[in-house]
């Protein structure tokens, strides 16, 4: 199988079991079927990012989109996307996003950026890593 179809059936797993706190690179890279470091390499050549911190951008992504979209609790949220603590998902989502998760929930009619559009591969990485290309106006 080509390796873009493998990465494909990685980042599909992952969405689909991001949730799971204790989800590891080693699960992932198994159940590709590759080593670890072999699969990461692969991984990250593909999208931008290792295997964890996609894992951690689709939770936090997950999160904000529950934030936007619900009235949950931020804890309840936080424990849906994965994380077992409030302390370390904030941390996590200000790193992310510039806000702590009640900011953010703050400016739903704030104007649309660009990450809210934004696939998850390289193009993610990029305003991830380049918090000032986020205006799309």
């Amino acid at each position: 199988m080509e390796n873009s179809n493998i990465v494909k059936q990685a980042i599909d797993y992952i969405r689909n079991e991001s949730y799971k706190s204790d989800m590891t690179i080693d699960d992932v890279a198994a159940n590709a079927g590759f080593s670890t470091n072999y699969f990461n390499s692969i991984f990250a050549a593909h999208t931008g990012f290792n295997v964890m911190e996609y894992v951690r951008f689709i939770r936090l992504k997950n999160a904000a989109m529950l934030l936007l979209k619900t009235n949950r609790e931020v804890l309840d949220i936080a424990l849906e996307c994965g994380y077992e603590a409030h302390e370390s998902f904030t941390r996590a989502f200000k790193r992310q996003y510039g806000n702590t998760p009640n900011e953010y929930r703050k400016k739903k009619s704030r104007a649309m950026f660009f990450e809210d559009f934004c696939n998850e591969t390289v193009g993610a990485r990029m305003i991830h890593e380049f918090p000032q290309l986020k205006s799309a106006r």
